[in-house]
């Protein structure tokens, strides 16, 4: 083919390419040139600079929802104690002092190794509203407030607070001379008692320094009556393993009394019998006003003691016994511990 030719054909094809297509009939789709379906098919994709710009307003979105988060834990953490500031001095007083007996604001208050006066304690006995309740216990001072229903003002422990009455806790004395930390003439049961009230405060509030008196110097270092009270307290603790050994191996009687009746002792295995009660300084229990107890023996036992009373009145073999008179006068006989007893 000659050059003209193929430069014709050329033209040609040039032309038919450009030429308008027929319009559809009514109703028919128009037509869509193959180039243009191979064109649709593949879409164009998001231009690398369109990609890092979704990337950067992610980023900006987990940034602000994780700092949203941090904000409300911060807030539910500090903010209650902090939020009433600004709502007049009435409403902020009354909320800082509800704040103020929240376990976390209490412990960051206080400094565990803070040496008080017994005149500063004497400020927090619960008399002026708004300070938290203390007390001290063996010189080791605790913050009550949580127990305000038990401390505060007008309850039943208020005698505690605002001082160091360790005696009271084992005496029973609540006023006067009986709310004292003079612990002189206590036996090694009763520093038990003391002992067992002072491991409770340290595992129920908060420990907030030691005060400075009987237990401790003016340094924070203990004094001769802590190590006494403490020797005391080792003695008592022996006393009373020796009390339950002799407890167990001697079991008490079952008892009942009743005005009309009586007192009437009897024993589940064995025979009632009188035994000489320990005394209370070697591990007896404390106030006890008798001098004896009464024991269940086997007969095995029985026949290898021969210092054991037998309650008057009663059979020596029997299982119940009459123990006390009754008040009235004219009430029926008791029997004589072989009448059957309700248990």
């Amino acid at each position: 083919m000659s050059a003209s030719g193929a430069a014709a054909a050329t033209a040609t094809a040039a032309a038919a390419s450009l030429k308008q297509r027929r319009p559809p009939a009514d109703g028919q789709q128009p037509a869509v040139a193959a180039d243009e379906i191979k064109n649709k098919a593949k879409p164009r994709g998001a231009s690398p600079r369109r990609r890092s710009g979704w990337l950067v307003l992610l980023v900006i979105v987990v940034s602000a929802a994780a700092a949203a988060g941090a904000g409300y834990l911060w807030w539910r953490e500090y903010g209650e104690y902090s939020e009433v500031a600004e709502e007049g001095d009435q409403e902020s007083a009354a909320a800082s002092e509800k704040a103020a007996t929240r376990p976390k604001a209490r412990k960051a208050q206080w400094q565990a190794d803070k040496l008080w006066r017994a005149e500063e304690l004497a400020k927090y006995n619960g008399s002026q509203k708004g300070l938290p309740l203390l007390l001290g216990i063996l010189g080791d001072v605790f913050d009550v407030s949580k127990g305000k229903k038990h401390y505060g003002k007008g309850q039943g422990y208020n005698h505690f607070a605002g001082r160091d009455a360790s005696r009271a806790f084992v005496s029973g004395n609540f006023s006067g001379d009986g709310l004292t930390d003079d612990l002189e003439g206590l036996t090694g049961e009763q520093c038990i008692g003391i002992a067992d009230w002072r491991d409770f405060y340290f595992k129920t509030y908060i420990h907030v320094g030691k005060l400075v008196g009987r237990f401790y110097d003016e340094q924070g270092r203990a004094r001769d009556a802590l190590g006494e009270f403490e020797v005391l307290l080792k003695e008592g603790k022996r006393l009373r393993g020796v009390a339950k050994a002799v407890e167990k191996k001697y079991p008490g009687c079952n008892s009942r009394w009743a005005q009309n009746e009586g007192g009437k002792v009897w024993c589940d295995s064995g025979v009632p019998r009188k035994i000489p009660r320990m005394p209370e300084a070697e591990g007896g229990p404390v106030g006890g006003s008798e001098d004896t107890r009464c024991a269940c023996f086997s007969k095995e036992q029985l026949a290898s003691r021969n210092d054991l009373q037998e309650y008057d009145g009663c059979d020596p073999e029997a299982i119940k016994c009459v123990s006390s008179p009754p008040e009235d006068p004219n009430a029926a006989a008791a029997g004589d511990g072989s009448e059957e007893d309700e248990e």
